[in-house]
């Protein structure tokens, strides 16, 4: 079984509840794919997220983990001691499970964010723009926030359409969705715990409340 998650956005906060779910669905699991905003670039340094209380999860990951970097957690921001929680750390990753063939990556170099586009909005603007969408807004409205696809959830099914062979599997808009060809983690944060389960049998969307 692999478990496959995404936009954990882990900074110097340590929030036990979110460690005590990641922790659970790393430890049921095969192997491990984490697709991108796995640490949060913009509020931590990857020596700080190294020396952070989350590196409880990493020996759970290290032998079992491929590691997909984000738009949050750029490959220029780490440095080889991602070894410390994966086996390998890449852009993209393909595989064949089963009889289906899986296409894994965040999702940022096919729907680019407003942050991607406009490097000049990353500093304050981002923390405020980040703590709008991200705390506020799934306080309210839990995972309908990310409904309507703010960042590209129509770009990604779109880009899954152009190879129907593999399923596309993509964290970055914060939606959890499977049609057609194409999957999204969706995200873990405010208490809302979402994720993917791959088997032989297919691709399943798992849901839980971590508060």
């Amino acid at each position: 079984m692999i478990i496959a998650f995404s936009d954990t956005h882990l900074t110097k906060k340590f929030d036990k509840r979110k460690f005590n779910f990641l922790l659970k669905i790393i430890k049921k699991a095969k192997a491990v794919r984490i697709l991108g905003d796995f640490w949060e670039g913009h509020e931590i340094t990857f020596d700080e997220f190294l020396e952070s209380e989350w590196n409880g999860l990493f020996k759970h990951l290290q032998k079992k983990t491929v590691y997909i970097y984000g738009n949050h957690d750029p490959e220029y921001l780490s440095d080889k001691r991602v070894s410390l929680f994966c086996k390998k750390a890449t852009i993209t990753f393909k595989e064949k499970i089963g009889k289906q063939k899986y296409e894994y990556q965040h999702g940022h170099l096919i729907a680019p964010t407003l942050e991607m586009k406009r490097p000049i909005i990353k500093k304050k603007l981002f923390r405020l723009l980040h703590e709008y969408f991200d705390r506020f807004g799934v306080k309210m409205l839990g995972p309908r926030f990310f409904k309507k696809g703010l960042i590209g959830n129509r770009k990604l099914l779109n880009y899954a359409r152009s190879d129907k062979k593999r399923i596309l599997v993509c964290g970055h808009t914060h939606y959890q969705t499977i049609k057609e060809n194409y999957a999204n983690t969706g995200f873990v944060n405010g208490g809302h715990g979402q994720y993917l389960v791959i088997t032989d049998s297919g691709c399943v969307m798992k849901k839980e409340k971590y508060v």
